[in-house]
């Protein structure tokens, strides 16, 4: 990888060139340029191929002010609208240079662009990583005497591929050169609704006014039908978004029917997002662009592995991946018997799980509902004689980490919390919002300090957040004669808060939840280590919903919650499959000890087991392939396949699962990430039956495997035969 700053280069023709600052990025094998041309900040390369833009070429096709297409300002590298101006042009250059990187391994860059007009500067930060993905952010400083309004704000925008359809490179355009893959469904319950569709002619495009990411992510792959190029897009952002599109395509247009497409990554809500006082800076969220060639897969591993290097913590040595038992599968979140949490904790220890997580249940009064009651951490339930410090104290006796749930953010309606500072809540259009108001500072660190103060008290080696509230638009304040909406200040202090504590406790592991996957942008996951990706926990949905998420999650990061927690029903084997593509989690093994069933109990610890032994030591590098991808949570389906593969080949395991809609009882199995050149030993879990095979064979002719009902699966174990075995 490679970062180049420069202003002129050799004369290559004849053509009479000026020098203009050029900045280009080479990044797996993407080149990536962005030029300041006529006071403009354009993007003028993303090739796929390795092929950097003869400087003259940009010149021509970029260096004129008046040219119609193409369009100049959607080509601009970000968008930004302060006081009503849309500040597309009027930039001068002030410096470029490279600075150590905020992430090991990476690289990174700094351009700094003052506007003529406005008293604004703008500093473009862009890190690379190897892969074909860039991560981009933006600094923005008010220099003037005066507030700021800042109206509009996308961190990258710009033209994604040069024109298509030039009759001299390519054949005639299809009826749509463009598709767009992205989550079609944002409903809670609905997680990773992954499908594909045309782009439109003209202006298109998604968003999430949720006041949190939304269960359908920011998130979406755009193909280009005549290249075969592929463009990654995803926001680190927890707040509203929006992902806006154009497609220039005219059918008609003579001579060439030349296509293009641009896009937008940005945030959503009314205006202004942020007043910027005299002499402030803010960091805008960051978008995650990359450019490639390939399948779907293709995409997805290069963003897993993107997402490894640049986003995701490193899970503390001595505890990755540790298998999880959430203690409500039975009690459903009410009030928790002492009684009860021994046998969860033994019933955990029993089956080889290493966390207990004890969720909602564990504070208020007997009668209080939990959603009701949030807020009052310090009150804990009269259910438990030996506080929860003696539940935690008992969770090590058994050898097991203790992790304690708590929706911190939120401000119940009976809770002691609300009733005391009513003023705490956000506030739109005179309405209290029973949301505690991160951007009031002393609200900030009442926040803080009561999640420092449990895991200390608690001694936590996990700490789970959830938030169980849409706050739509969010709240706003009144700053600069403005009303300005809270939430990127609001997710800004969010983010900093979490920074600070994985800072003071690296060796806890925080685990993230938003009514199920409500919030699992990469700018929470920046900050935990893994996400709940559903509160949707029947076996059928469950296994689609995994699918789809880990199109936008490396697995690792990914958590769905199988056990009693659901009353779906599947065979018990389909089930404990599922947890094996991701952060293993259950909730709900038995109701207690004594109500055990020997065979259950069996495949229980079988499953994980082979997580253990197996699945971990691979699942942080492993590849994923989706041989079933697109999954729609409003119809039955048929079959769900996955495949996750060591970086090596040496070892992989695929998870069929039938579904209702299955018409055969057989599956052929074309496993995609074996070695061609090894030999490998084949197990059949459902049997414990084994045979040996080339990988040439496999990959070229599969096997079938054969499901004679419906949720019902077949798990299959791949590993490399040594010599001499």
């Amino acid at each position: 990888m490679d970062i180049r700053i420069s202003h002129n280069a050799p004369s290559a023709t004849a053509l009479a060139l000026p020098d203009f600052p050029l900045v280009r990025f080479d990044t797996g094998m993407v080149v990536y340029e962005e030029a300041l041309l006529n006071g403009q900040y354009l993007v003028v390369n993303t090739s796929a191929m390795g092929r950097p833009k003869f400087r003259e070429w940009i010149w021509q096709e970029y260096g004129d002010p008046t040219a119609i297409r193409p369009a100049r300002t959607r080509q601009h590298a970000f968008r930004l609208v302060i006081d009503g101006q849309l500040l597309a042009d009027q930039w001068e250059w002030v410096d470029a240079h490279e600075v150590v990187a905020s992430r090991t391994g990476c690289r990174e860059a700094v351009v700094m662009l003052r506007h003529i007009q406005r008293p604004v500067t703008v500093e473009i930060h862009t890190r690379i990583d190897d892969t074909a993905l860039l991560t981009r952010w933006l600094q923005i400083t008010n220099t003037g005497e005066q507030h700021a309004a800042v109206a509009e704000v996308f961190p990258w925008s710009g033209q994604v591929w040069e024109p298509v359809g030039n009759s001299w490179n390519t054949a005639s355009l299809p009826t749509a050169p463009f598709s767009i893959g992205r989550f079609t469904d944002s409903s809670a319950g609905t997680e990773g609704s992954f499908d594909w569709g045309p782009v439109g002619e003209g202006a298109s495009g998604f968003e999430s006014m949720n006041g949190r990411s939304g269960w359908g992510a920011p998130f979406c792959l755009l193909r280009n039908e005549v290249t075969g190029e592929n463009c990654v897009m995803h926001l680190g952002w927890s707040g509203n978004w929006q992902i806006n599109l154009f497609n220039d395509d005219e059918p008609a247009r003579w001579p060439i029917r030349d296509a293009r497409i641009y896009a937008q990554l940005g945030l959503a809500g009314p205006a202004p997002l942020r007043v910027l006082e005299p002499g402030e800076t803010a960091q805008t969220p960051a978008a995650h662009i990359g450019f490639l060639f390939g399948d779907l897969d293709a995409c997805v591993q290069e963003l897993h592995t993107h997402i490894r290097r640049s986003v995701a913590l490193e899970q503390p040595a001595g505890r990755e991946h540790r298998v999880e038992v959430n203690h409500t599968g039975y009690t459903r979140n009410l009030q928790v018997t002492e009684y009860q949490l021994y046998q969860e904790m033994d019933m955990t220890a029993d089956v080889g799980a290493e966390l207990f997580l004890l969720d909602a249940g564990w504070f208020g009064k007997a009668s209080d509902r939990w959603f009701e009651a949030v807020g009052d951490w310090d009150d804990e339930s009269r259910l438990l004689p030996g506080g929860v410090q003696g539940i935690f104290a008992a969770a090590h006796e058994r050898g097991l980490l203790g992790g304690l749930w708590v929706e911190a953010e939120r401000m119940g309606p009976t809770s002691r919390l609300i009733q005391e500072h009513p003023e705490w809540q956000m506030q739109r259009r005179g309405k209290a919002i029973p949301n505690l108001d991160l951007v009031r500072p002393e609200v900030a660190a009442y926040f803080e300090q009561t999640i420092i103060g449990l895991i200390e008290k608690y001694r936590l080696d996990c700490f789970r957040i959830d938030y169980n509230i849409s706050i739509g638009e969010g709240g706003e304040a009144e700053r600069g004669g403005y009303t300005e909406n809270v939430l990127w200040r609001y997710y800004e202090a969010l983010y900093a808060i979490f920074d600070r504590i994985h800072a003071r406790f690296p060796e806890m592991l925080l685990e993230n939840c938003s009514s199920g996957g409500g919030r699992t942008d990469l700018g929470i996951m920046a900050r935990f280590h893994w996400t709940q990706v559903t509160d949707l926990w029947a076996p059928a949905p469950t296994i689609k919903i995994i699918n789809g998420m880990t199109l936008l999650l490396p697995p690792e990061l990914c958590e769905s919650v199988p056990g009693g927690i659901s009353d779906g029903v599947a065979d018990l084997d389909f089930m404990l499959r599922i947890g094996l593509f991701g952060h293993y989690c259950v909730s709900g093994i038995f109701p207690a000890l004594e109500q055990q069933h020997a065979g259950a109990r069996e495949r229980w610890r079988h499953t994980i087991e082979l997580y253990k032994s197996f699945v971990r030591p691979m699942l942080g590098s492993c590849k994923l392939f989706h041989h079933t991808p697109i999954q729609r949570q409003r119809e039955p389906g048929d079959w769900v396949v996955l495949e996750a593969a060591s970086a090596e080949g040496d070892r992989a395991y695929a998870g069929i699962f039938r579904l209702q809609a299955a018409t055969s009882d057989y599956y052929h199995f074309l496993p995609r990430g074996l070695a061609a050149d090894q030999r490998y030993r084949v197990r059949f879990d459902s049997t414990g039956r084994s045979y040996e095979v080339n990988g040439h064979h496999l990959i070229e002719q599969g096997l079938q495997v054969r499901l004679a009902g419906v949720f019902t699966s077949e798990l299959l174990l791949f590993e490399v035969v040594l010599a001499g075995e």
